[in-house]
This record gives structure tokens, sequence and C-alpha cells, in this order.
């Protein structure tokens, strides 16, 4: 979606209730047929741009990240495990911040304690010593606390890499578009790191 809103201001899609016609409009200014992944990234990022609802309900966020992630629609995750992971998490994140022309502490500020509650208890769920006392400590976790564990876990060199690379891909995909360096610059500055 980023890489459209490149090429097109975001009322001009936005505008457009029917997802067909959109879909149609990209294939004809593109030149290229639109696969299915594609088609529910771009409907998760409508669904960023037009309401809070990735922010505030878990299951909306999920279905959001794993568009983002692997173009699939969350209730209909063919993956063994059908979870959501870190990775995917993070990178969420990062898209709805550049999405919304914020920065990912922006974002984070506007999750709903439910929505970091569930993204910890990912985080946990992938430790590779968990505290046998997580759930307890857990539901006494303020808000903040919870997103002090988000940003702590995205410093690790695993799922930074991730973060980065994908971050990096984003921005070629941008140049081979003929996005202004100056905005491939911003992008990066701005959305490199969590909790800054």
């Amino acid at each position: 979606m980023c890489i459209l809103l490149s090429k097109y201001e975001a009322d001009e899609i936005l505008e457009e209730e029917n997802t067909e016609v959109i879909f149609k409009n990209i294939e004809d200014d593109f030149g290229t047929r639109i696969p299915e992944e594609v088609e529910n990234r771009i409907n998760a990022a409508i669904t960023v741009l037009t309401t809070d609802l990735p922010l505030i309900s878990f299951p909306v966020f999920k279905s959001v990240a794993l568009a983002f992630a692997e173009g699939q629609i969350g209730d209909e995750d063919d993956r063994e495990d059908e979870e959501l992971n870190t990775c995917e998490l993070l990178w969420a994140l990062y898209e709805i911040a550049i999405l919304k022309g914020q920065t990912v502490p922006e974002v984070q500020a506007d999750l709903s304690e439910s929505v970091v509650e569930e993204l910890n208890n990912i985080i946990d769920s992938e430790a590779e010593d968990p505290d046998d006392d997580y759930e307890e400590e857990n539901a006494e976790e303020t808000k903040a606390e919870g997103i002090a564990d988000i940003n702590e876990v995205a410093k690790d060199p695993y799922y930074n890499r991730y973060v980065h690379a994908s971050l990096d891909q984003l921005v070629r995909q941008l140049r081979k578009l003929g996005v202004a360096p100056e905005t491939c610059l911003e992008i990066l500055t701005t959305f490199r790191g969590m909790g800054r």
C-alpha cells in the first residue's frame, strides 16, 4: 500500500468504495495483474487508513498483520500454527505507522491495553526460557510496561534484522517506482527502531 500511496493520493484510493474498481485501476496503471495476496494487503491497508480497529481489537490487528506479512486473510490463515509471530507483529506496527504518517511510538500510544497484552503474550510464548510467573506478572503489567517489552524485543538482533530487511525491501521497491530519494530517506530515518 505504501507503494500505491507513492503514486496516488490516499483520497484517490479511499474515495472508491468498490475495491474491485481500485484493483482494476491499479492493473491498468501498472500494467500487471494483482495477485490475491496483494489484494489482501491492499484491503488490510485500507482498513488501517479508514478505521482504528487494528489498534483496539486484537483479532483485527492479527488479520491486518498477517495480510501485511504473508498476504493472507487472518481468518483463513493456512499455516500450521495459525498464529501471529513476533516478526509479523513488529512489522505490522511499522507498516501501520508508515500508512498513518506517524512514528511507531505514536501508533503504540494508540494501541488498546488488550492489544498490548496480546502482543506481549505472543512475545512471551516465543521466549527461549519463558517466565513461569508470566501470567501473574502480566496481569499487573501496565500498558506502558507492555510497550516497553515490545520495544525491548525489537532490539533483539533476530527481530531487528527482520524488520530492517522488510524496510529495506520496501524502500528498494519504492525507488524502482521512481519515488524521490528524500521520501525513501524519510521512511528509513523516521521508522528505524522501536521506542524512538
